[in-house]
């Protein structure tokens, strides 16, 4: 007689069902406490290193650029021995040639300012708080035309010598130069086309005599009618330069209240002597906004260049944008006396001699009153600062970041903290062809 008998059935009971799980989840848990730690510090030193990248490379294109502001005094003799184009201010407008010969601003006729410290909400230039520049440089390679025209009154026409697309131009009865080449490069050089503002005016160039005196020049009214024939048949009575008739372009510049005249500068040069045009000058304007570093090919226009609207994406008429996350951009002038404005330190304020005591930034033409300290002629050059945000949050951890102060854009303590990483960056940019005094 035989019997079956059935073995134990193998396996875990619920109890070291459960011990295990509890140690699968303390494992889980230290492995937690070391890995999110490490990806959040990770993180964050991506976020530091995009922040800081961003306001080097901001920082060293502001000082590029500056570094290479020019004046024209290596071109011209100047009586007065100065030339403001390297950093402009101010300029002064809607004058028709009336008023000081040499216009100083702020202060004479209507002055527009270029150049602003710590921009206001209401004003619509840029970011609050940051700062405005407009500097000159000189091109090359520099194009120089040379006239023989009365006066330089607003809305004059005058008749500049110009020939280098007359192929081979020779005297009446000979070969004929190419009519259609000479006025495309006369328009390529002096910019036709190239204001912001009006479709069919040249771009600011620099106008100066033999005695010295200088001034802005802005072609407005190419007179085509009377330019379609300058190699081939140039006009007797205004083409005259040392007995010869030469080819010439007939030209109107700032008619009515569109005048745009240099501090410091002349608005009458010499009647009959020798009078010169430089299309070298190229001005160039920065701003912040909508945390875009922005540049504008031109000077600053106060009446068209408030389109920076709040919560835009940085893409503005006539400004192009050059790098995204700049929370702000501070400009700081470094005059030959070793001053420097404006800083958490000193500001100008008007008191000090700066000559305006709210627009807090140097005044320009040397103001009539002489050799001001604190003209824009007497800035050695330029201390940059930029503060570059990052542009992702820091999600799950607790708020750390706070905005940065720059120069004298001073944030309240009571500022609320954020999950932004910053960096601030500060380089220095020397004008050429400026020293300190002696």
């Amino acid at each position: 007689m035989s019997r079956s008998s059935r073995g134990a059935a193998a396996g875990f009971s619920l109890i070291e069902m459960l011990v295990v799980v509890a140690c699968l989840g303390m494992i889980f848990w230290i492995s937690a406490q070391l890995l999110f730690p490490m990806r959040t510090a990770s993180e964050r030193q991506r976020l530091q290193v995009e922040a800081r990248q961003t306001a080097r490379a901001a920082a060293d294109y502001m000082t590029y650029v500056l570094r290479g502001a020019t004046d024209a005094s290596p071109l011209i003799t100047m009586n007065n021995g100065r030339n403001p184009l390297a950093v402009m201010t101010w300029v002064v407008t809607k004058v028709t040639g009336s008023g000081t010969i040499q216009p100083g601003c702020p202060g004479d006729n209507d002055c527009a300012q270029l150049s602003y410290n710590n921009v206001t909400a209401a004003s619509n230039f840029g970011d609050p708080g940051t700062d405005v520049i407009t500097v000159g440089q000189f091109e090359e390679p520099i194009v120089m035309l040379n006239s023989r025209w009365p006066g330089f009154t607003s809305g004059s026409p005058s008749a500049w010598f110009f020939e280098q697309g007359c192929s081979a131009y020779t005297p009446p009865g000979l070969p004929a130069g190419d009519d259609a080449e000479n006025m495309r490069l006369f328009e390529e050089i002096t910019g036709r086309g190239t204001d912001s503002a009006h479709a069919d005016w040249s771009k600011v160039m620099m106008a100066y005599d033999a005695e010295g005196r200088w001034g802005f020049f802005q072609i407005t009214s190419y007179q085509d009618s009377d330019n379609s024939d300058t190699c081939t048949s140039p006009d007797p009575n205004e083409c005259l330069i040392a007995g010869e008739v030469r080819p010439c372009f007939r030209v109107i510049a700032n008619p009515g209240n569109d005048a745009v005249n240099s501090p410091g500068g002349h608005r009458t040069l010499c009647g009959t002597c020798d009078k010169f045009l430089t299309s070298g000058v190229r001005f160039m304007s920065f701003r912040v906004c909508n945390g875009w570093l922005q540049q504008k090919n031109g000077l600053f226009n106060p009446d068209t260049d408030n389109n920076c609207q709040p919560g835009g994406n940085g893409q503005t008429a006539n400004w192009t944008p050059l790098l995204p996350n700049v929370e702000d951009m501070q400009i700081a002038y470094i005059f030959r006396n070793g001053q420097v404005f404006n800083s958490a330190q000193q500001t100008l304020s008007g008191s000090d001699g700066s000559c305006d005591v709210n627009a807090g930034v140097p005044c320009q033409g040397w103001h009539i009153l002489g050799n001001n300290t604190y003209d824009a002629t007497n800035i050695l050059g330029f201390r940059v600062t930029v503060v570059a945000r990052s542009g992702d949050l820091l999600m799950g951890t607790p708020p750390i970041g706070l905005p940065l102060s720059a120069e004298d854009h001073i944030i309240p303590n009571t500022t609320t903290r954020d999950r932004i990483r910053r960096h601030l960056v500060s380089a220095n940019a020397l004008i050429r062809n400026r020293a300190p005094m002696t």
